[in-house]
């Protein structure tokens, strides 16, 4: 299998994910909104990863880690592509560290403050709405449109 296939792979998953993302929007399930737009954004960071770096990607969810296992692999910051995801990456920060604030908050670290785990209406279209921006910008690391197999 191809570093394309593999990284076509992950982004077929992630493009589900924000189906779901979408289809729990019109449910109004807003927690899992924001769990699964956090998924899909790892999932694309992933596929970047094997795509760019031709290694496996790491077995985590920490999107801050994998944003920089990216941007610190030397053979992609050494790239045109590579010097532009690092002059861009801090544009985005701030949108991986909320979709992960709000990811992270459905965790009950604490059983008395069980209402801080709901994500209300607005905040699960704002993430929404942020996990958009950053796929839109995340695919464009990726394989051109037709490079099935060039790798």
């Amino acid at each position: 299998m191809t570093v394309t296939e593999k990284y076509r792979y992950w982004e077929m998953i992630s493009d589900y994910d924000m189906g779901t993302a979408e289809d729990m929007i019109k449910a109004k399930r807003w927690m899992y909104v924001v769990s699964i737009c956090f998924t899909a954004v790892g999932r694309l960071l992933k596929g970047l990863i094997v795509y760019n770096t031709h290694k496996e990607a790491p077995k985590s969810d920490n999107l801050v880690f994998l944003l920089n296992r990216l941007a610190d692999n030397q053979n992609f910051s050494s790239t045109e592509n590579g010097k532009r995801f690092n002059a861009e990456k801090n544009d985005y920060l701030d949108l991986l560290i909320d979709i992960t604030y709000y990811r992270i908050n459905d965790y009950p670290f604490s059983y008395q403050k069980i209402l801080d785990r709901f994500i209300e209406e607005d905040t699960a279209r704002e993430v929404f709405e942020k996990t958009l921006r950053v796929i839109a910008w995340l695919k464009t690391f990726g394989p051109e449109a037709g490079a099935e197999g060039v790798q």
